[in-house]
């Protein structure tokens, strides 16, 4: 909402359903007999001709007899009308001095394939408060939960779609004591017999605020936060593959993990922005400071032996045979500033630095320094020019360099050693990857020239020419085997790329009740390997 804001209240809602519209025509029992025969005829002649030898079991030559069943198995796996619904609820409002927003929503879909489900809730609540003339307070806060009942992807014993297109139509899907049957193909059923929840939780926001000790000073502090959660957890009968154990004994097998991420941010800034020489000269000064760190954790356990399928929680399983916790986390430490300058609307000047470490490299190398710099000439603003079908033309250059640390894991040093080199019943360390200390940052030195320009004020150009060279790019290269590894981290060469960018906009017609927009781009981009 914004200030002095009259209450606003929103409600909106859809209701839908989703069907295959080329559902595929698969054979039924008579003719996938006929396809069978046929291929029996055809290479009972090429034995004949000597052209093939004869099977070792001649009983695969028999004809197919004719089958009771003809079983449609999309139809056993496919939902007809699968709904999708979406309710949305807003109120948003302020006063003088408080302004707030507040959301709910909810998406609850059906899936195409039978018990195949997701739902998701989210709630995001925004308020704004001015305690005076130089002190606002904020805070955006968020929350969702999704909740699935997912399959797996295709060609895996547990994906009911794909299984159904390649079983066979003449025999029945269920035995004579009504379980589902066991062919020698998967049964598309058996998909569903696999117990699956997997559950979402993330909340987070961001609580701010802005101190104006003087009309040109800002100084804006803000803290974010985010947590992730997730809850997965799997029970496969005994009369499915997986619950077989392994062996053929159908004891059932239950899974059971967790996720948990979190990341926070604490980020200062202060601003100066004045005007001089009569408002002609535009000065804006910034400087900050921001900390973020993550945290990512995972554990699992699995188990087998239930007594029964109503009880397909862990705590029910006889046996506890796996399990495993995980942590890792990195942080990331920023100082910087920005130097905007621009005259008369017409000369713009900017140079910025940024000061980053990161814990992913050793001490020596955990710093990295990256300054850029722009000027821009906005001609169309100068006295000389004169052209009517020219709205808007502006020149602009930048060069700057830029940091990447995204190429290797949470840490340097971290997931060096790893555990479970068990031997004798004694617990056992390995190391599990070459440790690399001169890993540093990735840079990338970049030029960028461009033109901007408005046409009779609809159309707009943008066109770009742009060169980096990405140097020290950070990748995995090859070891001696003789080290017992294959490869290592490292920093290992300069790419080029070079290119050309064009895009243009155009508002075509802009009425009341209609409105055409034109757009189009085109790109060129050339990369060359100079160094590895």
């Amino acid at each position: 909402g914004g200030y002095q804001q009259d209450l606003s209240v929103s409600f909106n809602t859809s209701y839908g359903f989703q069907n295959i519209i080329k559902r595929p025509s698969l054979l039924d029992a008579q003719g996938y007999k006929q396809v069978l025969d046929a291929a029996r005829v055809n290479y009972e002649q090429d034995i004949a001709s000597g052209a093939l030898a004869g099977p070792k079991d001649p009983t695969i030559l028999n004809p197919l007899p004719n089958s009771p069943y003809n079983t449609d198995w999309l139809k056993l796996v496919l939902r007809d009308n699968a709904t999708v619904k979406r309710y949305q609820f807003s109120v948003a409002g302020g006063g003088e001095n408080t302004r707030a927003y507040l959301s709910a929503s909810l998406f609850d879909q059906e899936g195409i394939i039978k018990k195949d489900n997701y739902k998701i809730g989210r709630i995001k609540l925004n308020v704004e408060q001015k305690m005076n003339d130089y002190v606002k307070l904020g805070v955006n806060s968020y929350f969702s939960f999704s909740e699935a009942t997912p399959f797996s992807d295709d060609n895996n014993t547990y994906q009911p779609y794909s299984n159904a297109l390649g079983a066979r139509p003449d025999v029945s899907p269920y035995d004579a004591d009504g379980n589902i049957a066991v062919h020698n193909f998967s049964n598309p059923l058996f998909a569903f017999e696999r117990k699956v929840t997997d559950k979402w939780q993330n909340l987070g926001g961001t609580l701010f605020f802005d101190v104006t000790p003087i009309e040109s000073l800002v100084w804006h502090s803000a803290f974010s936060g985010n947590i992730r959660s997730n809850r997965y957890n799997r029970y496969d009968a005994p009369n499915t593959r997986r619950g077989l154990n392994g062996d053929g004994v159908p004891t059932g097998y239950g899974y059971y993990s967790t996720e948990n991420n979190r990341d926070y941010l604490i980020e200062n800034t202060v601003t100066y922005t004045d005007k001089f020489a009569n408002d002609k000269l535009k000065l804006t000064l910034l400087g900050g400071h921001s900390f973020q760190k993550w945290e990512y954790e995972d554990s699992f356990v699995s188990g087998e032996n239930f007594p029964s399928s109503d009880l397909s929680w862990l705590v029910s399983a006889g046996e506890i045979n796996q399990g495993r916790s995980f942590y890792k986390a990195m942080a990331l430490e920023s100082y910087f500033t920005r130097l905007q300058l621009s005259w008369d609307s017409k000369y713009h000047f900017m140079v910025s630095t940024r000061y980053d470490g990161s814990s992913k490299f050793t001490e020596e190398n955990r710093w990295g320094s990256f300054p850029a710099a722009s000027i821009g000439w906005t001609i169309s603003n100068e006295k000389f020019f004169n052209v009517p079908a020219i709205t808007e033309l502006k020149a602009r250059a930048s060069f700057g360099y830029t940091g990447n640390q995204t190429g290797i894991s949470y840490a340097s040093g971290q997931s060096l050693i790893g555990s479970g080199e068990n031997y004798d019943q004694a617990p056992g360390l390995a190391a599990t990857t070459i440790f690399n200390p001169d890993l540093k940052w990735e840079k990338g030195q970049a030029l960028n020239l461009g033109l901007d320009i408005t046409l009779f004020d609809r159309i707009d150009v943008n066109l770009d020419y742009y060169e980096k060279e990405t140097q020290d790019l950070l990748s995995r290269v090859n070891v001696p085997q003789e080290s017992g590894f294959r490869t290592m981290l490292a920093n290992v060469g300069n790419i080029s790329n070079k290119g050309f960018e064009a895009n243009i906009n155009a508002r075509i017609i802009e009425k009341e009740n209609f409105k055409w927009n034109f757009g189009a781009n085109f790109s060129y981009n050339d990369n060359e390997v100079l160094k590895v």
